[in-house]
């Protein structure tokens, strides 16, 4: 499945490309947030506009990071959230 467009993927929201996909887009808000010390990360594209794809970021992302700093609510964001 590595190389392929993401439409060509499995679309079901179990299969473990996407739990893939969210750890490698929360290592890298971890990156940015811890270097840059920024307030908000915003994920847009295809990829963010799939269902649950942000709240499963949020997930990893809060794993990666859980107990180095305190961390605000919603971080990790579409860019439309009202967070």
């Amino acid at each position: 499945m590595i190389g392929c467009h993401a439409d060509e993927l499995p679309q079901h929201q179990d299969h473990p490309v996407w739990g893939r996909a969210a750890r490698y887009v929360a290592t890298l808000a971890a990156d940015i947030f811890l270097v840059a010390s920024v307030e908000t990360v915003v994920v847009g594209g295809g990829l963010a506009g799939r269902e649950g794809f942000v709240e499963e970021i949020n997930r990893e992302f809060l794993k990666l990071v859980e107990n180095y700093i305190e961390i605000p609510a919603g971080v990790i964001n579409d860019g439309e959230s009202e967070e």
